[in-house]
């Protein structure tokens, strides 16, 4: 290496294609097939980034760096050239220079080059070429058409933002295309994921979906404005924050700063416009004519701060450059030039076009004229309501909600009211929960607006809201109240009893099953199929808890198609979880295809994201218990592909904490649980949301059993119906307590307190926690594998001697109930009994290889990496047997017993193990051997092995 500029650690973030290539490249160049990279992109793409790290991670490599700079005031002939030449290696013969000048001899220079390729391969990084004087364009051209058969790499980053159709790299640039081994490489910005990745690495835990969409949206994927924009924030904030950063702002202003007085001033009013615009357009706000307007635009075109469309408008390239701009103004300036605009677009017409609408409403309000904004905010908000843009709408009624005055007359609760159906419509949770807090009022009072039937439905409303909020858990005293405000006889009525069956049962009430029943007969008395359906739910959850699965089906299977009939997502995801409940245990396949079928229903129709994320989270959840962890990722990227809404967002969370915990990625597993346990005000009341089971698997990962046993005894203290994932508690809870009495004896301490504190645990919870639901053939083998899990950790703890037999029988009772995992941590620990505290090698050993393959399968690395270090410790051999075709090995005439012996043995089992796998006695075993080693002249098995290996190696040569 070379004695340059020092090597960077850069995160590259969705450059995997990019980087391949470069590696590629770069490959072949060490195998003297000289090459030549141009990597163009805007500034801030990662241009300089790329190129480095593709660089420096190649071994025994000479990397030789210049940069070429911006200079004004003097010129520095050969800037970039001088630069790679005092960072070429200190062992490197002194690089040639014409004396007095400093400036190299080309011929000189192209031989002293040579040499050092012969040496070791050698890459060349030139940045920002765009600002390169001729002389050293003149320079690369020579480089890049020397000898072809040389280990070297040029890579030169260019900034194609910053070279118009005018700019002296044009030509240079096509004549290098021209030559040979030249390789062009466009880097765009990152997208969607790779920002998401970025902003998480740079934050230090998986930051909020929310968050990332406000980051995307400003820098349109520039890794380096994204980087500037996040500078500060908090993990857990989840959107940025008003006041841009410093740093965020010079670098945007940059460019700007140079341009001219006049298009300077055409570019902030472009700004402040904030939508493309004509020449002719943007003069209307300014004080000069059209044909300077439009030079002034092309001026700030040519040093690519702005684009022209195909429209004849231009707009800006990055998007943070308008906002950046705007705030740079004084207040009284953006002021006077919003309301300008707002005149304008109103004069220009287009009042039926929602984005002038929007427009006119937004400059009003930025330009301060109150009355004004009002009025334009109340037609945007029509416009947009018809249009089914309800975002738009809600935001519009928001803001004229926040205008409102008393004075003018207007019905606030009618905007209100709008708010509602608007937010509704978007999917926008938060939202729609506080407009109905503004319509009821404060707790415990009605609205002086709203009939009883619509308070009752507001209050159900907000209900389920604050559910899907993570506020409260189905609230079953704010259900009493919604039934008592409903009338008798209405629509309101037999919702608000449905949603009292549905809280109570939650909460155990025993009038639940009653309310139920009446809920269904007064909803079949009205026309309305969202009653309907949250009454036919109401009683599908019913007949499930009273293991009446059939019964549970069919309800549930009509309240979801009234649920759809009615347009009513939150309904349809109540219908179809219990509708995937009626036929099988959460814990399965099967269950996660059935919500699936549901969440496509609400895609092809329209749902709102924050439904369809609700359940890609439960099907996540139940992938990921049935192994099919693979499917799992797909749902959770799925359910966090937006903003998922906080429910959403927590299910997804807790299951990617689970996954991550799984296999061994601990960190990222804690950053999934504390967002889920940010997100919600309340976690273990939350009985649908398993929080307790996983922050015990979490914490069991990161080898804190005394977190492990308090989160999973929070869990089986929890009042009413028992926690999702309940049957999990005790056997977590008990190899949290295993674990403190292992780590306490290697400690040398005495373990017979926490013993006892064992004893005491299993004796006061004899029997797995059932939760309450439809009985199916796997539920009762998966209670029956996790109680055999749950007694082998008690044997653990307690060094009963039939410990590895409860180990064998938990594995195989888990191979059973399609519980992969924890099967993968049965065969482990009965691997380690056997092998380590009852010597029995041969059971073992079958134990651990088991336990291997499927750790494998499920790319559970903590497991596998446990596994791999007892079988170094206890010399068992991992190979897995492959079949040995004695066809190929010409030279010996084997049996097809010593065909399948010969296997094993290459596989490295001992005779024990090779009779116990073929069902055959050792001494069998022994005489085959015998016979095998007298045919191929070995002298034993590791000779025979060898045999055999190298026979087969050379038949595949």
């Amino acid at each position: 290496m070379g004695d340059g500029p020092a090597r960077v650690d850069v995160a590259l973030f969705g450059r995997d294609r990019e980087l391949g290539l470069l590696d590629a490249l770069l490959e072949a160049a060490a195998r003297r097939e000289a090459q030549s990279v141009l990597v163009t992109g805007v500034v801030g793409v990662g241009k300089t980034a790329l190129t480095r790290h593709a660089a420096d991670r190649r071994p025994r490599t000479s990397v030789l760096a210049g940069a070429c700079l911006p200079l004004v005031s003097i010129a520095v002939p050969l800037l970039a050239v001088r630069s790679l030449l005092r960072s070429a290696p200190a062992s490197a013969a002194a690089a040639p220079q014409n004396a007095g000048t400093g400036i190299p001899d080309l011929a000189r220079l192209d031989d002293w080059l040579s040499g050092l390729c012969a040496e070791q391969p050698v890459v060349v990084l030139v940045d920002d070429l765009q600002w390169a004087d001729q002389a050293t364009l003149d320079v690369l051209t020579f480089l890049i058409a020397g000898p072809a058969a040389r280990r070297l790499a040029i890579l030169a980053t260019i900034r194609s933002d910053e070279v118009g159709d005018d700019h002296v790299l044009q030509r240079w640039l096509a004549d290098i295309r021209r030559l040979p081994r030249v390789t062009e490489i466009g880097l765009g910005p990152l997208d969607h994921d790779a920002t998401a990745a970025q902003i998480s690495s740079l934050l230090g835990q998986v930051v909020h979906t929310a968050l990332v969409d406000d980051v995307f949206a400003r820098s349109g994927g520039n890794p380096y404005l994204s980087r500037l924009i996040v500078q500060g924030l908090a993990p857990t904030a989840r959107r940025i924050d008003a006041e841009l950063p410093r740093d965020l702002r010079t670098a945007v202003l940059g460019t700007w700063s140079r341009l001219a007085s006049a298009a300077r001033e055409a570019t902030t009013a472009l700004a402040v416009a904030g939508v493309p615009l004509a020449p002719a357009e943007l003069a209307f706000a300014l004080p000069v004519g059209e044909s300077r307007v439009r030079g002034a635009l092309q001026a700030a075109a040519g040093v690519g701060l702005v684009e022209t469309r195909t429209d004849g408008t231009y707009w800006f390239v990055h998007p943070l450059s308008a906002e950046v701009l705007e705030g740079s103004l004084p207040a009284e300036r953006r002021r006077s030039l919003h309301a300008a605009f707002a005149m304008f677009l109103e004069t220009r017409g287009a009042r039926g076009d929602l984005r002038t609408a929007t427009a006119v409403a937004d400059h009003w309000n930025r330009g301060g004229i109150p009355i004004a904004a009002y009025r334009s905010a109340l037609r945007a908000a029509d416009i947009a309501e018809s249009s089914g843009a309800w975002l738009d709408a809600l935001r519009m009624l928001e803001r004229a909600a926040s205008l409102w005055d008393r004075d003018r007359g207007d019905d606030v609760t009618a905007i209100l009211r709008r708010r509602i159906g608007a937010a509704r419509n978007a999917g926008a949770l938060q939202a729609e929960l506080g407009a109905i807090d503004a319509l009821l009022g404060a707790p415990g009072e009605g609205s002086s607006g709203a009939d009883a039937a619509e308070v009752s439905r507001l209050l159900l409303r907000r209900i389920h809201l604050r559910f899907m909020n993570g506020n409260a858990f189905f609230d079953l005293e704010e259900t009493r109240r919604a039934v008592a405000a409903a009338p008798p006889g209405t629509t309101a009525h037999a919702s608000a009893l449905a949603e009292l069956a549905h809280a109570g049962a939650w909460h155990g009430d025993p009038a639940a099953p009653e309310n139920a029943r009446r809920a269904l007969d007064e909803a079949r008395a009205h026309d309305d199929d969202a009653t309907l359906s949250y009454a036919l739910t109401a009683n599908a959850m019913q007949a499930v808890l009273a293991e009446d699965g059939a019964r549970g089906l069919e309800l549930a299977e009509a309240g979801a198609e009234a649920a759809l009939r009615a347009r009513d997502w939150l309904a349809l995801g109540h219908a179809a979880l219990w509708e995937a409940n009626a036929c099988e245990t959460w814990a399965a396949q099967s269950y996660a295809s059935r919500v699936g079928v549901r969440s496509a229903q609400m895609r092809e129709q329209g749902a709102p994201h924050a439904y369809i994320a609700w359940l890609a989270g439960n099907q996540a959840m139940s992938s990921l218990a049935a192994g099919d962890w693979e499917e799992c990722a797909v749902r959770l990227r799925e359910a966090l592909a937006s903003d998922p809404g906080p429910v959403g967002d927590v299910q997804a969370r807790l299951t990617a904490a689970r996954l991550a915990a799984l296999q061994g990625r601990q960190r990222e597993a804690e950053q999934h649980l504390a967002r889920a346990e940010e997100l919600f005000e309340v976690t273990s009341d939350f009985l649908a949301h398993p929080f307790d089971p996983i922050r015990a698997e979490v914490r069991l990962g990161g080898h804190d059993p005394g977190g492990a046993q308090d989160a999973a005894q929070r869990g089986i203290a929890a009042e009413g119906m028992p926690p999702t994932m309940c049957e999990w508690l005790l056997p977590l809870a008990a190899r949290a307590i295993a674990d403190r009495i292992g780590a306490t004896r290697d400690a040398g301490g005495d373990t017979r307190s926490i013993q006892d504190e064992l004893e005491a645990f299993v004796a006061a919870h004899p029997d797995i926690i059932r939760d309450f639901g439809n009985s199916t053939p796997l539920w009762e083998s998966q209670i029956h594998a996790l109680g055999a899990l749950y007694a082998s950790e008690r044997a653990r703890g307690l060094a009963d001697a039939d410990e590895s037999e409860r180990w064998i029988v938990a594995a195989d009772a888990l191979v059973t109930a399609c519980l992969p995992w924890e099967q993968a941590y049965a065969r482990r620990r009965a691997a380690e009994a056997l092998l380590v505290r009852d010597g029995d090698r041969l059971r073992g050993a079958d134990q651990l290889r088991r336990g291997l393959v499927l750790a494998q399968t499920l790319a559970a690395a903590p497991i596998e990496s446990e596994l791999r270090a007892l079988a170094r410790r206890a010399r068992v051999a991992l190979a897995t047997p492959a079949p040995v075709d004695g066809d190929r090995l010409s030279a010996v005439a084997i049996t097809p017993r010593e065909r399948d012996i010969l296997s094993l043995v290459v596989a490295g089992r001992t005779y024990g193990e090779i009779a116990r796998e073929l069902v055959i006695s050792e001494k069998t075993v022994s005489t085959h051997i015998s016979h095998l080693l007298g045919k191929t002249g070995t002298a034993n098995r590791i000779e025979l092995a060898g045999f055999a290996e190298r026979a087969l190696s050379a038949q595949d040569g």
